[in-house]
């Protein structure tokens, strides 16, 4: 979801989109869109980021809306007109749906669905594709079974007690709007960062949603907020969607100052400080989020777990890496036992749906086909990290030759030579000119 075409028109959108959000300016607007292709560059990238109807609201409220071309003022209003006749019928089908399900156990609504009826000013500006509800384990096959009687249809997907631990409920109502619901009884699936919360002390932290019933609960914000920058990182690996980073930029800028210190202290007892730094710094940059960058430097001191964590899902892990991942996580051997056997066998429905298989005997000789198919991946990924290792490696001693020989032919010691004073001196030069050129460019 990176904006990397063209890269002006990038720069241009992230500084058009910050004025937007803080600085409201209809001035520097105009200017944007003088040039009239930056005009489908704005409506591409704000499509991608699933931003048109937050932008519409924020662009009418600033009575910003009329600056704008004509095209991008009706392609604004349409979605977020469109936006709102779907939030209407999901909040029919959440009236329904929560109400029963309140009365047969206990579940927390997590993420976009929360924020929207808890942070967001309008429910349908935060755009989703389905709404996360968190139980407890030992209620799965209830809950199951209640959502098959309501008429929903569960995902084909693989999932256990420590494979994915989540299973997809999804219905069609009568008017072609599609209802999903991702029913977790982890908060996430890898479990890096699963075994860091229970359901008790997520409920304890919790609070009402009066908008989605009288006993609907969600996260608080201090919450809410740790386990947004966690997911961003640990399910999407750092992806820079800008309604993510604006879930981040909202729920710091409502909370307290009592609940800002509960924030830190947690991000530092779950290990995730570095983590949030980098989530709420991409939201700073975008949309000028009131965060010190003292209190970013502190957060971004973390221990040697958390540091491993920004390494480990700054960018997505190989087959084998989660599952080393996974296992490091694990406590016992019996759950490392039971995580490996859902991975070697997972529900025979599942191989039957993946492979569209008509017959239960089929099933063992698939169940071959996806170890062949998984051993593959973990060989084909280790060769290419090994590659890559020696690559590298070959680089830099190459590199390091050239600067030896550099050296003796000039008197002038390399960089890397030369005392840290001087290293930084060079750094800073370097630094000063790349950001001369990036303001020109």
């Amino acid at each position: 979801m990176a904006l990397v075409e063209p890269p002006a028109f990038a720069i241009l959108f992230q500084s058009i989109v910050r004025s937007i959000f803080k600085n409201p300016s209809p001035e520097a607007l105009r200017i944007f869109f003088e040039d009239k292709s930056r005009a489908a560059f704005f409506l591409e990238q704000a499509d991608k980021q699933d931003l048109k109807p937050l932008l519409f609201d924020r662009l009418s409220d600033c009575e910003m809306l009329s600056v704008c071309p004509g095209k991008i003022q009706r392609e604004l209003r349409r979605e977020a007109e469109r936006q709102l006749l779907i939030e209407e019928a999901r909040r029919s089908d959440y009236e329904r749906l929560l109400g029963v399900l309140g009365t047969k156990v206990r579940f927390l609504i997590l993420k976009g669905t929360a924020l929207a009826y808890s942070l967001y000013p309008k429910p349908f500006l935060r755009l989703r594709c389905d709404t996360d509800l968190l139980i407890e384990e030992k209620d799965r096959d209830r809950v199951d079974r209640l959502m098959k009687d309501l008429g929903y249809h569960q995902e084909p997907q693989i999932h256990g007690q420590y494979v994915m631990p989540q299973a997809i409920y999804s219905k069609e109502d009568s008017f072609g709007v599609e209802h999903v619901y991702d029913i977790h009884w982890k908060p996430f699936n890898p479990h890096e960062f699963s075994e860091e919360f229970s359901f008790e002390e997520l409920t304890l932290n919790s609070m009402l949603i009066p908008a989605l019933g009288p006993d609907v609960r969600a996260l608080s914000y201090p919450y809410a907020l740790l386990v947004a920058a966690i997911h961003r990182m640990a399910h999407h690996y750092d992806d820079p969607r800008l309604l993510w980073l604006y879930d981040l930029h909202l729920l710091i800028e409502n909370l307290s100052d009592r609940e800002r210190e509960m924030f830190f202290a947690l991000s530092k007892e779950k290990h995730a400080g570095p983590l949030c730094a980098r989530g709420l710094q991409l939201a700073r940059d975008w949309f000028g989020t009131n965060i010190s960058d003292v209190v970013l430097d502190n957060l971004q001191q973390g221990d040697e777990q958390a540091l491993a964590r920004v390494s480990n899902f700054s960018k997505k892990p190989s087959l084998g890496k989660m599952i080393c991942l996974d296992l490091k996580a694990l406590k016992g051997i019996r759950k490392k036992t039971a995580y490996l056997y859902e991975h070697l066998f997972p529900a025979p429905e599942y191989i039957r749906a993946k492979y569209e298989l008509s017959f239960i005997w089929q099933v063992p000789f698939f169940y071959g086909i996806r170890w062949i198919g998984g051993l593959m991946k973990v060989l084909r990924a280790g060769f290419i990290s090994c590659h890559k290792f020696r690559s590298d490696r070959h680089y830099e001693e190459a590199q390091r030759a050239d600067e030896v020989i550099s050296e003796r032919k000039t008197g002038i010691a390399s960089p890397s030579a030369r005392n840290d004073e001087t290293a930084t001196k060079v750094t800073t030069t370097y630094e000063t000119a790349s950001n001369s050129l990036e303001a020109v460019s």
